[in-house]
């Protein structure tokens, strides 16, 4: 059966490799020895830890921000072009002094918003966006504290704006900034504290070393999500209509905006799903649905969500926070499914120095294996059971 042909309407979906494709087990440590930059360094953590425990995960949430992706990403943020938003298309370019003048007069509650897009003179230039994008890093680094807190079972962190003046050399580089405290789950300190004892100690069996690894992974992600919305209240301040749009993007969340920038969608790792969670209703073929019907499992899967997601925007709306849109989305999202061994690259300094010779603003190139289509939950906005 071809995908495409007559017998399979469903194209690349139901004969694609998602379900079937065999992960090759995680088997080596993270060899990262990179500096951790200055963001997340001990004196930024507020809690009494062991900071070394850490050490693997800072590594790498360093090497993802200085990505070309990321350095795109905050070039276009903290010194993009702003425009209003006029639902699809590109609005009016406009300066802080007009949008200040403007809220002074219409009131916060009707403002339009805003979307930045990256200045003329970077598109071409690798050199100077990467210089610039860690020097808004190195700017950034004391405008952000980090703690670990009891949270929701399915929250990994968060982070809140801290109102009150900021001191002269801050409010040099981020004249209308606040500064902003990150909360990851406490639950993920604790369990790298017990995976890296015993990995010392020399007991750390095979399967328990790819749990460290996606576990490191998971942490190293929660920090760059919540150094996307930090980035926001730093560039203007406590944004209480939401942040601004990236560019075009049909939605605006920092946190998933800046992920995206650096993967070219949401990369999720550890992820236990049936096909039972799937799209039912997406025209595909009797195998697919047969699939479906059985709820066929894939275990410990990483995949890659393409951003804009209708998924999101609707769990977002559905539970009442607050997320940028320009219009409704779809909610079927397709996903692909992502070798583990890629988390095991992201470790790998050698990934890293291949990385650095493209010489490129572009997202990180994910290998994938195959697509599926998942649907969400009209009521609850969750993935469809």
């Amino acid at each position: 059966m071809e995908p495409g042909t007559e017998s399979c309407p469903c194209l690349k979906y139901c004969c694609s490799a998602f379900h079937t494709y065999q992960d090759v087990e995680l088997a080596k440590a993270s060899d990262l020895t990179n500096d951790i930059i200055p963001l997340f360094a001990r004196d930024r953590y507020r809690s009494k830890i062991d900071y070394s425990v850490l050490e693997p995960s800072l590594r790498l949430a360093s090497q993802l921000l200085s990505s070309g992706g990321a350095a795109s990403w905050l070039v276009t943020m903290v010194d993009g072009d702003i425009h209003f938003v006029r639902g699809t298309a590109k609005g009016a370019r406009v300066q802080w002094s007009e949008i200040d003048s403007m809220r002074d007069s219409v009131g916060i509650a009707i403002f339009p918003q805003l979307a930045r897009h990256l200045k003329e003179g970077y598109f071409q230039d690798v050199e100077k966006t990467g210089e610039r994008a860690a020097h808004i890093l190195q700017n950034l680094s004391n405008m952000i504290d980090i703690d670990f807190a009891n949270l929701p079972p399915d929250v990994r962190g968060y982070s809140k704006a801290v109102e009150g003046p900021l001191g002269p050399d801050l409010m040099t580089h981020w004249p209308r900034g606040v500064r902003s405290q990150v909360f990851v789950a406490a639950e993920k300190y604790f369990e790298l504290f017990k995976l890296t004892t015993r990995q010392k100690e020399g007991l750390l069996s095979n399967k328990e070393l790819e749990r460290l690894l996606l576990t490191q992974f998971s942490y190293a992600m929660t920090l760059v999500h919540e150094v996307g919305h930090s980035v926001h209240c730093a560039a203007e301040g406590s944004v209480h209509r939401g942040e601004p749009f990236f560019g075009d993007c049909a939605l605006a969340e920092g946190g998933y905006d800046l992920e995206a920038a650096i993967f070219g969608g949401l990369l999720d790792g550890n992820i236990t799903m049936t096909t039972r969670h799937y799209a039912k209703d997406s025209g595909l073929c009797r195998q697919a649905k047969e699939r479906v019907r059985q709820g066929q499992y894939v275990k410990n899967a990483l995949t890659l969500t393409k951003w804009p997601s209708g998924i999101y925007q609707h769990s977002y709306h559905a539970g009442h926070s607050i997320m940028g849109s320009r219009k409704d989305l779809s909610l079927v999202d397709e996903v692909a499914r992502v070798p583990l061994s890629f988390i095991g690259d992201l470790f790998s300094m050698r990934y890293w120095e291949i990385q650095k010779s493209a010489d490129t603003l572009d997202s990180l190139r994910v290998p994938t294996r195959g697509q599926w289509l998942v649907g969400a939950n009209k009521k609850t906005g969750r993935h469809c059971d």
